[in-house]
């Protein structure tokens, strides 16, 4: 980098050793640095890296003349790109996690140029007036007022209170907690993390990571808050922290995953496991629509299809036909299959009459433990009672798969009865698909550890991982039974009700506000939980890391296993 001399080897290698990490530029307008920061950004676009700034600035349009260079579509603060992630930087600019902020919500929203430069530790180079007030801004939006304005959201009570005090409108209307610049200064020296260097006319530039420079200060300001804002930041903080101690969902952390999860994520997305409620079929907002909102909240647009099925209720006993024919109903409004709930007493003339009639619509048997016969505790009981073998003989038949959701919650899995029904009706029946929901009820490793083995040589066991929040189960069903076993799923409406599903000892239980009162536990105990929809996501893509999966393989998982399995 002949524009950039002077740095030592230590520097080049920490800021210049990886071409994935973009290199953010900025001056401050008509100020010493930016023409050779402009010349910088092309000797680094013909190195085979990624520069981007401010489309508004001088260096933003000398980026905007090199080729394939992209801009983000936003009226007041679009990044220009180029290079080799400049379509990951400004595809998206305020379409998901809207944020309240000084420039309107979604300048700095969980999909914008600066969030996802701060997510890759993107290199700043900044030249003039130190430092780049926008990642100031993204600070001050995401951080100092996020973390306490999106959990009252859905509190109007709690949300006026925080709202209130700072008016958390545009900068012109309120006042918002931006932190001291000599302080911030102060914290990177100090941190070890502001390096400097000059441009090839002389010209010093600051040298930092997005990443640091947001997070070292970010943990500054909430450790010593008196030391970087004023009075009234300081009331409205002290005022949002005690609303934030009293909240039970974090929607920040959530806003940061779908950001994360948007640029990971496959083109198209099947929910190989998700439920409606039909106990209101006159509902205003029937509750499909309700599983498209959640899971598109997370996916965006890329849903394609799914296996949807009625919640395990017990009427379905009373009305088998009635209930699976409303459920096709619902699911032709959105594309997708239908996982046939069947009780045992159903019997198979009236389940194979019910899957001729609707061969089209209907993907799956699935049976539950909710419909064992009276006597027969249903968390501890055998396979056979809620699934006797016509089912899997039908389904042998039809070539289709069965879903079944295992009991016997003290051994999951693991218990012997599980382990040799299972063995017994894939070796009996090859042409019928067993899928074994929530990663084999895998929400304890260990047990999961004990049974894969004693499964693993049958080609014909499928998973889905819905509601499956520990990501070494998931990596465990991928490496006893590879990748083209493994299906994406979400487990609507459970994950509305959930958070994370864990072991302990044994067995496993989930952390949720109504089982554990995690918003009572005292000070540095208090946590804030995420929907089961984002656990499980996490966990997902967490495996996937630890497996060093590709993106093909990825998309088998949200994708093409759906649909070689479900058809």
């Amino acid at each position: 980098m002949e524009k950039l001399p002077g740095l030592s080897a230590e520097i080049r290698e920490r800021f210049f050793g990886d071409r994935n990490v973009p290199v953010y530029l900025h001056a401050k307008e008509g100020g010493a640095g930016v023409d050779g920061l402009a010349s910088l950004a092309k000797e680094l676009v013909a190195g085979g890296y990624t520069v981007c700034a401010p489309a508004a600035s001088k260096i933003g349009k000398e980026i905007a003349s090199l080729p394939k260079a992209r801009t983000s579509r936003h009226a007041s603060h679009a990044v220009t790109a180029a290079g080799r992630r400049a379509v990951y930087l400004t595809a998206t600019h305020g379409r998901l996690g809207l944020r309240p902020g000084p420039f309107g919500e979604t300048a700095f929203a969980a999909d914008s140029p600066y969030e996802k430069l701060v997510d890759s530790h993107a290199t700043v180079i900044t030249a003039g007036d130190a430092f780049d007030g926008l990642f100031l801004h993204e600070l001050e939006t995401h951080h100092l007022v996020n973390r306490y304005y999106y959990p009252t959201v859905n509190n109007a009570e709690a949300c006026a209170a925080v709202r209130d005090p700072l008016r958390l409108a545009p900068k012109t209307d309120g006042v918002w907690p931006r932190p001291d610049t000599a302080r911030v200064g102060q914290v990177l020296r100090e941190a070890g993390c502001l390096f400097d260097g000059s441009l090839a006319d002389g010209t010093p530039v600051l040298i930092l990571d997005a990443r640091d420079y947001v997070a070292k200060v970010d943990f500054a300001v909430e450790k010593d808050p008196d030391a970087f804002l004023g009075q009234p930041e300081l009331e409205w903080l002290k005022v949002a922290r005690s609303v934030l101690y009293n909240t039970t969902r974090d929607f920040v952390y959530e806003a940061e995953l779908r950001a994360r999860f948007l640029y990971l994520l496959p083109d198209r997305v099947s929910d190989s496991h998700f439920h409606v409620s039909l106990h209101d079929r006159n509902a205003l907002t029937p509750d499909e629509y309700g599983w498209y909102a959640s899971l598109s909240e997370v996916v965006g647009s890329r849903i394609c299809d799914g296996l949807m099925m009625d919640s395990p209720s017990v009427e379905v006993r009373n009305d088998f036909e009635g209930y699976n024919e409303e459920i096709i109903r619902r699911a032709r409004r959105h594309g997708t299959g239908v996982g046939m709930m069947t009780p045992p007493d159903v019997g198979y003339d009236r389940a194979r009459a019910l899957i001729e009639k609707y061969p089209k619509d209907i993907k799956a048997i699935k049976p539950y433990f909710t419909y064992v016969p009276s006597g027969i505790p249903g968390l501890e009981c055998d396979m056979f009672d809620f699934a006797p073998e016509w089912m899997f003989r039908l389904a042998n038949e039809k070539r289709l798969p069965v879903l079944v959701h295992l009991s016997h919650y003290g051994m999951q899995c693991a218990h012997p009865n599980n382990i040799a029904q299972i063995r017994l009706v894939c070796e009996r029946y090859p042409d019928m698909k067993l899928v074994l929901a929530h990663c084999a009820m895998g929400h304890n490793p260990d047990r999961l550890r004990q049974a894969l083995p004693q499964l693993a040589d049958l080609k014909n066991i499928y998973f889905d991982c819905s509601g499956a929040t520990e990501a070494v189960s998931i990596c465990y069903c991928i490496r006893y039974f590879g990748v083209d076993h493994i299906m994406y799923g979400g487990d609507y409406n459970h994950s509305e009700n959930l958070g994370r599903i864990i072991g302990q000892g044994g067995n496993f239980f989930a952390i949720h506000p109504q089982l554990s009162h995690i918003d009572k536990l005292p000070g540095p105990y208090h946590c804030i939980e995420l929907s089961n929809l984002y656990e499980g996501m996490l966990a997902l893509f967490t495996a996937i890391d630890l497996e060093k999966l590709k993106p093909r393989d990825v998309e088998k998982i949200f994708y093409r296993n759906h649909k070689k399995i479900y058809g």
